[in-house]
Parts: C-alpha cells; sequence; structure tokens
C-alpha cells in the first residue's frame, strides 16, 4: 500500500488511461432483445423453433395494419396502396415472405376443378364489379382471411412480414426504419398505420434502452453525488467515491462491448446498479479515513497522512472485502441460470463489483496521497447531530423488542400471502408503459385482427405422406375447434387442414354461371362481417316494406305438406347418401326450387332439432342451410373422412384423393405443409389475443392433452415459436430464481460462517436477507408486480447488496463484544460506529436506484422501487432484528 501512496500519480495516470481504452470500446456495443438469444442452444423449444423456422419460413413476424378513415377497406386507392406497399416491402432485403389482401392465393372451383389466382388479378381496374368480387373471395374463404387480411368492420386490413430468423440486431433495426419509411410515404389523411411484433418490440426497447442509459446515468451520478454531500460534507469524501464506481461501471461497460456480449433491456440497470451498489465500498473507506483523521490536530506530515490512510484501510479492510466477496458471489448465483442476459447481467455485475473494490482500495488512497497539507478533523455539530439520532435510534428500538418481533412476524405473514398471488410472467411487450404506442399498437391489431402472440404446432409422422391421411388431418382441424372453444384468447388458428377442407369444398362446388355476379350481388353498404354474407343471395328479393315482406321470398301458392322441404329430411337414407355422394349438380338444382311457409319452418325445425347446440346462433343456422344447399360447395367443406360420401372403398382411396388434391394444388403450402405432394409433417398457427403466457400455458396443455388422446403414437405434435419460448422462458426464471436464491444464500452462509469460524454466525447472518427477501417477494404479489426476468434480479442485489449490512455490523458488534460485557452498550457502540455508514449507504443505494422510476420501461420502475423499499428493509433488518437476535440468543461465535 505505501508503495501506492508514494506512487500515486503513475497508478491514476494508468487507471485513467485504461478508463480510456475501455471507453472507446463502448461504441461497439451491440443491444439485441430478441428473445431468441435468451436461450441456451440445447433448450427444446428454441431447437424445434429453429427446425420450424428452417422447415416453413421465418416465425419472426412483422404485423402492418391499415385502418381506412372511411367505411371501408375496399376502395380503388386503398388497394392500390396496399399492393404498392406490398411490393416495396417485398423488394427489402432479410424479408422472406409478405402476405397481404393484394398478393394471397385464392382457390375456386372451376369447369376444370380447381384454379389458384391471386386475390388481387394482375388486371385488376378497381371497378365496382372487381370490388364486390373481392369483397365476395374474401367472404367465401373467412378459415383462412377473416382476421388476418380484413378486420370484421372491413375497415382495416393487415399485412404481414415474414423476415428472415438469422437477420442481426443491425440489420433488423435498419428493416425496421426502412419499413417505417415505406408506411409514412404512403399515410394520407385517410388511412392510419400501426406496425406491431416482436420484432417491432426488440427495436422500440433498443431506442428506449439508449434514452434510458443518456438520461438515467447522469441522473444517478447526481443523486450519489447529493447523498454522499449531505452525508461527509466535504468535497473529497463526495467526489473520490463517485469517480471511483463510474469508472469502474465504464471499465464494466467496455468489457461487455469488447468481449462481444450483447446488451439488453436486464443489463440496462447495470450501470445504475454499479454506481449506486460500488459507492459503498468508497463510503466505507472514506468514513473510516475520516475517523482516524480525527485523531489527528492539525497540519499532519505526508507520513503522518499514509499512515492514517493506511489505518483507515486496516480498519475497515475486512469488512470491505467480506462484504465485497458476498456481493460477488450473490451476482455468481445467477450464473446457474440458463437464461442468457441474466448470466451476463449476473457475470459482468461481479466484474464490475470486484472492479470497483480494487479502485476503491487503490484509487481513492491514491487520490487522497495527493492531498496537500492534510489537516485533522475535529467532530463538527452535524457529526454529533448525526451520533445523537443513531443513540435515539437505538434507545427507541432497545425498548421495542416486543413490538418488534410482533410486527416482523405480521410483516412476514402478510408477505407470504401476496408470495401465493405473485404471478410469473416474461412477455417483453409488458416491460413497456400501457400508454405507450407499442402497446396501444399491439391492443389495436388484437382487437381488429388475430393478435401478433402466436406459436406454431407441428403434426409430425414418421413417414413421408402421413400427412395426407384423412383421420389425422380430421384431427388436426378437430384440435384446431378443440382449443378456439376452450381458449377465448385464442383469435385464430390457421392450419393445414384448412387447406384439405377449401380444396375438397371448391372441387365439389355446383358451378354457378358468375356472370350472373351484378353490384346488388354484395351490399357495399354494409361493412360488418357476418355469416349472413357467405349466403349471398340465396335470397333475392329486397325486403324493405311490407308490401315486400318476407312472404315475397316465397311462392304465393301455398303447397301440400306432402310437398313441404321437410321431407327432404324425411328421405331414406339410401336417398339422401345418393345426393351426397353423386354428382355436386344434384344440389344445383335445389337453387332453383321454391319453398313456401311451411317449408321453410320446416327447414328451421329440422336443423334445429338435429343440432348438437340448443341455442343455435344466427351463423350457426345459415351454415346449416349453406350445407344443405351445398352452397358455394359448403356441404363439402370438411376434411373427406366417410368413403361412401366420396364414392371411395376405403380410408386409403381416401388418401389417395388427398394427394390428387395437393397435386393439382397451384399455390403455394410451403408455410403448413413439409412437401407438396407427399408431407411427412404439417403446421397448423395459433394467434393469441393477449401477450399473457399463462394464456399460452393453458393453451399449449390443451394442445398436449387432446394430442395425448386423439392422435396415434406415430404422430408426434409439439409447440414453437415466440409465444413458446416466452413461456419457457418463464419456466426457466422460476426454475433459476429459485436456484439462485439458495446458491447465493447458501455461499453468504458459507463466507460469513467461515469468517466467524462458528456455523451458527451465517444462520445469524442470512436472517435480515431472509426477512427483507421475503417482504419484497410479499410487495410483488400483493401489488400485481409480475415477476419477470428483471424483477427477478431484485432478490439477487438484495443478497449482493443487503449482506453488506450484516456482515458490518456483525464485523463491529464483535469488536465491541470483546470490550464489554454490557449487551445494551455492545448494541449502541455498534450502531453508532456502522449504523452511519450503513444508513448512508442504504439511502444512497436506494436513492440511486429510484431514478429508475423515470426509465422508459414500467419493468424498471418496478425494480427502481422494489431495490430501494429492500435496502431499507434489509439494513433496518441489520440494525434491529440482528442486534435482538444476539441479544436473545448470547451466540458463542461473538465472543471468540
Amino acid at each position: 500500500m505505501k508503495w501506492i501512496l508514494k506512487h500515486s500519480k503513475i497508478v491514476i495516470s494508468v487507471i485513467l488511461l485504461i478508463t480510456a481504452f475501455l471507453g472507446y470500446q463502448i461504441k461497439d456495443l451491440v443491444i439485441d432483445n430478441d428473445v431468441n438469444n435468451f436461450f441456451p442452444k440445447d433448450n427444446p423449444v428454441y431447437v424445434r423453433t429453429k427446425a420450424i423456422d428452417d422447415i416453413y419460413g421465418s416465425q419472426v413476424v412483422m404485423d402492418i395494419a391499415i385502418t381506412s378513415k372511411q367505411k371501408t377497406i375496399l376502395t380503388k386507392e386503398t388497394i392500390e396502396v396496399i399492393k404498392n406497399i406490398t411490393r416495396d416491402i417485398e423488394n427489402l432485403k432479410y424479408v422472406d415472405d409478405v402476405t397481404s389482401l393484394t398478393n394471397s392465393d385464392f382457390p375456386e372451383g372451376s369447369d376444370l376443378g380447381m384454379t389458384v389466382e391471386s386475390l388481387v388479378t394482375d388486371d385488376f381496374t378497381g371497378s365496382t364489379k372487381e370490388l364486390l368480387t373481392l369483397k365476395h373471395k374474401l367472404l367465401d374463404w373467412p378459415d383462412m382471411y377473416r382476421r388476418v387480411l380484413y378486420s370484421d368492420d372491413f375497415k382495416s386490413t393487415q399485412i404481414i412480414t415474414s423476415i428472415d430468423h438469422k437477420i442481426e440486431s443491425d440489420s433488423l433495426g435498419i428493416l425496421y426504419n426502412q419499413i417505417l419509411d415505406i408506411c409514412e410515404k404512403y399515410k394520407d389523411d385517410n388511412l392510419e398505420f400501426a406496425v406491431a411484433g416482436n420484432p417491432v418490440v426488440n427495436e422500440v426497447a433498443k431506442t428506449y434502452m439508449y434514452t434510458d442509459l443518456a438520461i438515467l446515468i447522469p441522473f444517478v451520478v447526481l443523486v450519489i453525488l447529493f447523498s454522499l454531500f449531505i452525508s461527509f460534507k466535504k468535497i473529497e469524501g463526495t467526489i473520490l467515491p463517485l469517480i471511483t464506481v463510474v469508472i469502474s461501471t465504464i471499465w464494466t461497460v467496455g468489457l461487455i462491448s469488447m468481449l462481444h456480449y450483447d446488451f439488453t433491456v436486464v443489463t440496462t440497470c447495470l450501470p445504475v446498479l454499479l454506481i449506486a451498489v460500488g459507492s459503498a465500498f468508497g463510503i466505507h473507506i472514506i468514513n473510516h479515513y475520516y475517523h482516524e483523521l480525527e485523531k489527528k490536530a492539525g497540519t499532519i506530515s505526508k507520513e503522518e497522512h499514509f499512515e492514517v490512510i493506511i489505518d483507515g484501510l486496516k480498519t475497515v479492510i475486512k469488512p470491505v472485502i467480506l462484504a465485497s466477496v458476498t456481493t460477488v458471489l450473490g451476482f455468481l448465483s445467477i450464473l446457474s441460470s440458463p437464461v442468457g442476459p441474466l448470466k451476463t447481467f449476473g457475470l459482468f455485475s461481479a466484474i464490475g463489483v470486484t472492479i470497483a473494490l480494487g479502485l476503491s482500495l487503490v484509487f481513492i488512497p491514491a487520490m487522497l496521497a495527493t492531498k496537500k497539507s492534510p489537516k485533522g478533523l475535529v467532530l463538527v455539530d452535524s457529526d454529533e447531530i448525526e451520533t445523537g439520532f443513531l443513540i435515539s435510534l437505538y434507545n427507541y428500538f432497545s425498548k421495542k423488542t416486543p413490538r418488534i418481533i410482533f410486527i416482523t412476524l405480521i410483516l412476514l405473514c402478510v408477505s407470504f400471502y401476496g408470495i401465493k398471488r405473485l404471478n410469473i410472467e416474461s412477455s417483453l411487450i409488458k416491460y413497456f408503459p400501457e400508454d405507450s404506442f407499442i402497446r396501444l399498437d399491439n391492443e389495436l391489431i388484437a382487437d381488429k385482427f388475430a393478435g401478433t402472440n402466436a406459436f406454431a404446432i407441428e403434426i409430425k409422422g414418421s413417414e413421408p405422406g402421413d400427412l395426407t391421411d384423412p383421420i389425422i388431418i380430421k384431427k388436426m382441424d378437430e384440435l384446431s375447434e378443440y382449443i378456439t372453444n376452450n381458449n377465448p384468447e385464442v383469435g385464430k388458428v390457421l392450419s393445414f387442414s384448412d387447406f384439405i377442407k377449401r380444396i375438397n369444398k371448391v372441387m365439389n362446388y355446383p358451378i354457378i354461371d358468375e356472370s350472373n355476379i351484378t353490384d346488388e350481388y354484395v351490399d357495399d353498404s354494409s361493412t360488418d362481417y357476418t355469416e349472413e354474407d357467405s349466403l349471398g343471395d340465396f335470397f333475392t328479393e329486397d325486403t324493405s316494406t311490407e308490401d315486400d315482406s318476407f312472404s315475397d321470398f316465397f311462392t304465393e301458392e301455398t303447397s301440400s305438406e306432402d310437398d313441404s322441404f321437410g321431407d327432404f329430411f324425411a328421405q331414406d337414407e339410401e336417398t339422401v347418401d345418393s345426393e351426397l355422394t353423386g354428382d355436386s349438380n344434384n344440389y344445383t338444382e335445389q337453387y332453383v326450387k321454391e319453398i313456401t311457409y311451411s317449408d321453410f319452418l320446416d327447414l328451421l325445425h329440422d336443423i334445429h332439432q338435429n343440432s348438437s347446440t340448443f341455442n343455435l346462433s344466427g351463423d350457426e343456422l345459415i351454415e346449416e342451410i349453406n350445407k344443405i344447399y351445398n352452397y358455394n360447395g359448403a356441404a363439402y367443406n370438411e376434411v373427406p373422412t366417410d368413403p361412401k360420401k366420396y364414392g371411395a372403398v376405403d380410408t386409403e382411396e381416401l388418401k389417395n384423393l388427398i394427394s390428387q388434391y395437393l397435386l393439382l394444388y397451384s399455390g403455394s403450402l410451403d408455410l403448413f405443409a413439409d412437401d407438396a405432394l407427399a408431407p411427412s409433417a404439417a403446421r397448423m398457427v395459433v394467434y393469441i389475443k393477449n401477450n399473457e403466457t399463462n394464456t399460452t400455458k393453458k393453451i399449449i396443455k390443451d394442445v398436449e392433452n387432446f394430442a395425448a388422446i386423439n392422435f396415434p403414437e406415430n404422430i408426434t405434435v409439439e409447440c414453437s415459436g415466440v409465444a413458446a419460448l416466452e413461456l419457457a422462458l418463464t419456466d426457466m426464471i422460476t426454475g433459476s430464481q429459485i436456484v439462485s436464491l439458495l446458491i447465493a444464500l447458501l455461499l453468504v452462509y458459507i463466507i460469513i460462517s467461515l469468517s466467524f469460524k462458528s456455523p451458527i454466525a451465517g444462520l445469524f447472518g442470512i436472517v435480515p436477507l431472509s426477512v427483507a427477501i421475503v417482504i419484497n417477494f410479499g410487495i410483488m404479489g400483493i401489488f400485481g408486480i409480475n415477476l419477470d426476468m428483471i424483477t427477478a434480479l431484485v432478490a439477487s442485489i438484495a443478497i449482493g447488496v443487503g449482506v453488506d449490512y450484516t456482515i458490518h455490523f456483525l464485523n463491529t458488534y464483535h469488536k465491541q463484544r470483546l470490550l464489554s460485557d454490557d449487551l445494551k452498550v455492545v448494541s449502541k457502540n455498534t450502531i453508532v460506529t456502522s449504523g452511519k455508514a450503513i444508513i448512508i449507504n442504504a439511502v444512497s443505494v436506494a436513492l440511486g436506484f429510484m431514478v429508475l422510476v423515470f426509465s422508459n420501461f414500467i419493468v424498471l420502475r418496478y425494480i427502481g422501487v422494489l431495490v430501494a423499499i429492500i435496502m431499507i428493509t434489509s439494513s433496518l433488518a441489520a440494525l434491529t432484528i440482528l442486534p435482538i437476535l444476539l441479544k436473545i440468543f448470547k451466540p458463542k461465535f461473538i465472543l471468540k
């Protein structure tokens, strides 16, 4: 140490040079919040997601919602804008696929069996008839288009952009801005744009992080500066601890960049933590330096000053090093987590604390050694006031021992109640305030469309062609219906089975002369979607006046009961089978059949009687009517599983039929099948209207339960994608939080036990920490603060920092106990000696973290408040609960 003091200028110069070098590295810092990077490469969900991306295309999706201020998006001008935006985005680098209203396939029946063309053809001119035909097409396949390409009110549409899943963070930022520029290019007074999706979350988070770092770091510096000045009232006592932690922060962030670690939203609070926490070492060193200086009077020599510095260090070095070791071990315990950003945070928090300790032990003494004409200190009135306050604090608590124990027990009981209510959540979009534009855009898309949160279900066989088996495809369709009916938050399920049903439907279309479609075919004044739209012109007469009332739907002549349509249901099974398995033109004949009131009432009655639902909705009623008449092939909107209905001998022939369908289909099935002709695997995409991982968990559980009961053993069903990754992340946080907490507490126990050479000492050491941690989690549960990647850090910070208070108190108490047998005197002297440093440090750290309430991220606001609370609770626990326990149990280790 004397060498450092004698060569202080060299030491200071070297430290400043290292600071300049590492500070320069920060320019290359990479900010990346891609959820894929949070996982170990062998995580099952991560592996499945990457495999699905390679087979079916990227699941990294950006949604662009376009809303018209007019009554519909189906106008010539809006269609042109959609077409232009689609084309411009398709030309961008890293864009894998773009799906929009103007480039989506539309399979339909024809004289040749089936044709597949774009919803909006190349020769589209925007005429009224073309717009009406477009609407008719959209309504004809709601399973695929509704709440995907159009909203129910027809005022909004969506452009879905799939992005290369291997894109780098910097390239994603460029692409995001290019897409925003394209939207801005076509924005006008009539159109509003909203952009959402996981890539948007990542990029907005990046912008927020830059803003946070630019604002919060200077802010926390000012707060620590203020608290240090109030505490020491001396420039050097204020500046030196602060400069030390600023330098250690620069070194740490520079190392993150130089070692090519990503900077994430989790590590955003790292600079604040290092500045707030690292100042503790400097505070204790400066505090003991001043205590030694108080013993001197007048001007002292350089050699005497060196002795003062060394004596101050000797007094404090053991507890400071011990506290730093436990702090480092507390942060290193986070390395037990499999979550990448948490590992990074834990590693560099430990490195940063170690650097802060080293600089405090080297840089601060070196800076103190440069003082000219140092003088001894006289205890000023303010110090006497502070001492008096600490004595009063001791006197109050020493007389309230039963009350303190009772209050502590009550707080613990309330906290355990709160812990039971604790919700674990890891959706990144929850990190943003509810009134932020990204949350509002996300909610708009979830409201008008199927949602931006999604995961994939892969149904995988063992052999090529397994997924042409109608039984398996039927089960896929039933799975889709099952999870939709059981989970209101499911916005939509798109499935390979939807294509098979569509192809089957159009291959059994009744042939209709489309030249009869007129401007009245689709009522352009009606924009809301209902199933009635799909009925088209089943009834064509106007019903606006009483004279042209409902009766005009039927013939004037009332037929006899024998001629009623009710007989349609009374036909023998053979006749019905004949009509179902024969030429679809049998259904066409029904279009020209005139029915009476009695016929129609019989029809409704029989539909109701044969329905599995007691309360049949209007949509369901119309769907049944469509099926009876095979309107637009509605009777065949199914997976073909009945050989008799399709003139097949057995299921194997139906499998061949589906293979023929795939051969005939000229559109692309790349997003839903691993092979166009003989798929061995197929995919479903589940869209969720919220971003709650609990919702995802329930849906996936439903998928697993359904699969276990309904799919044969040779078929595997697996989930992947962003929503599934976030759920897996939640599960990892739960497990890793428990493990890291136990490891941290165990390490603290071992360190304190070794330091005092007693296993009992370790137990005393972890009691204040445990109380503070339980209260922290209780507060989170009671106030509805989610346990996520960031709030999970609070407990580790509590252990890493809060243990300082326990160690300093025990160390001082031990020294005082060796000097006196009067426990009251021992407790009072301990609080007076260590209490000031503990309170200063707790307040400084609490105030330092409180600056996070000004963060753009709501989750960082939470962590700011929670750390501030836990600093207060852990320091108070050390100053109140610990002396009570030592007084009650009188452990022997304290006398050694």
